[in-house]
């Protein structure tokens, strides 16, 4: 941190003071996409933040997408252009490739519409880009040729991807990229007061008034500035610390002894760890909590209830959908002691999950088993294979994907146990 401004609030407050600040802002996206969109209650609030904190994504390590999944008519295009009207330099792309992504993404807010076929093998560098463009520090080279002098030669161009993304599609994202996501479905609207509206956002003077504020409230904010940085070294010193006095670690942080410079954070990271959020749940709501914290208690805790909202769901699809959660979740709750046929375990799965069993043999399963780490040992007697499964690992690893409280065939004493293990 030598050399290095320490950002504190005080200073926040000077730099946004410009037209009453970032409060305001906030209200005005929100009364905006209230007004043109018919979604659940809690994402007015969440939609509007992440827009605000497209005008300081580079202040973060790394930065969520926010991805609209809709049948047709439900206003996923609409939804982008307000995005893209209202972000930081937003623009709305039809269509996308890798070469567009790397090219255009700096300095601006992609608004990826029709992002259909993702997963097709034709989109393989375009999704691996995607996977990392949400980091701060990844970047692409690609050779370019350059004329010189003495003819063409070929230099290695760097480009940054990192930037803020707004995705929408009908079939949804495969897990890797959807991990990235925060995701919001959007269902047809039957309000006539906000489908009769027409889509005039770029001659809107309330649009322009709200996104040119935005602007110049944060004009003087440069790309390097760290504004947030002690704020996660913060974090991460009050989690390494036991959670303990944060004046005490933020200090240890900061190397200095001058208090005067030093926020007190300890409602906030309590608040923050009470939403049971870690990994890359955390590293991606992160962001969005430091800028509700700076614009009201309200919409931080409004914020915390909907991201709780959004994990629960998405890991509730994670379940349904990933085969290897639902064998931890079978596994989990079997009594299977000794050694057990990998048939056997093939077909009871099968069974439990009311699926083909042709498409759970006992090599599947056994690979599946491998790369879950729940074998202990395995044998060959004969025809049959047999392996110990790890019952008591598959449910510490099902409490990764499932609340406690959802574990209705698990003790609550062990419960307790495994949670805080």
């Amino acid at each position: 941190m030598t050399g290095e401004k320490i950002f504190t609030k005080k200073d926040m407050e000077i730099i946004l003071s410009k037209d009453e600040g970032l409060a305001r802002y906030f209200a005005k996206i929100k009364a905006i996409i209230e007004e043109y969109m018919d979604m659940d209650e809690e994402f007015y609030t969440l939609v509007s933040l992440w827009i605000v904190g497209t005008y300081f994504h580079k202040q973060f390590p790394s930065y969520p997408y926010l991805f609209f999944n809709a049948m047709k008519g439900s206003g996923k295009t609409r939804i982008l252009k307000i995005v893209a009207s209202l972000s930081k330099n937003g623009k709305v792309v039809g269509s996308m490739t890798d070469a567009v992504l790397f090219r255009t993404a700096k300095q601006r807010t992609l608004c990826i519409d029709e992002l259909e076929g993702i997963n097709a093998k034709e989109k393989g560098s375009l999704r691996l880009l995607l996977n990392s463009a949400y980091k701060k520090g990844l970047g692409v080279e690609r050779l370019t040729k350059r004329k010189t002098k003495d003819g063409e030669e070929q230099i290695i161009e760097e480009f940054e991807v990192y930037c803020p993304i707004a995705m929408a599609n009908i079939r949804g994202m495969e897990n890797v990229l959807a991990d990235r996501c925060i995701s919001i479905v959007l269902e047809k609207s039957s309000n006539n007061r906000i489908v009769k509206l027409m889509e005039d956002f770029g001659d809107n003077m309330e649009f322009k008034t709200t996104g040119g504020g935005l602007q110049r409230l944060t004009e003087n904010i440069k790309d390097n500035s760290n504004i947030f940085g002690h704020v996660i070294q913060a974090w991460n010193s009050y989690s390494k610390n036991n959670k303990q006095n944060i004046v005490n670690s933020v200090n240890i942080v900061n190397k200095t002894d001058n208090t005067d410079n030093i926020d007190d954070f300890t409602i906030l990271f309590q608040k923050i760890d009470n939403t049971n959020l870690s990994g890359r749940d955390l590293e991606l709501f992160f962001p969005l909590f430091v800028l509700a914290d700076m614009i009201g208690e309200d919409i931080l805790d409004k914020t915390m209830k909907t991201a709780q909202k959004v994990v629960k769901l998405r890991k509730e699809s994670d379940r349904e959908e990933n085969k290897d959660i639902r064998l931890i979740e079978f596994i989990a709750q079997s009594n299977y002691e000794g050694y057990i046929d990998l048939s056997r375990i093939a077909r009871e799965f099968s069974e439990f999950y009311e699926e083909d069993v042709r498409y759970n043999t006992s090599n599947s399963i056994s690979r599946a088993l491998k790369r879950l780490k729940l074998i202990i040992d395995r044998r060959n007697t004969g025809s049959k294979r047999q392996a110990r499964i790890d019952v008591l690992k598959a449910q510490k690893k099902l409490l990764m994907f499932k609340e406690p409280d959802e574990i209705d065939f698990l003790k609550s004493g062990i419960k307790e146990t495994l949670k805080n293990e």
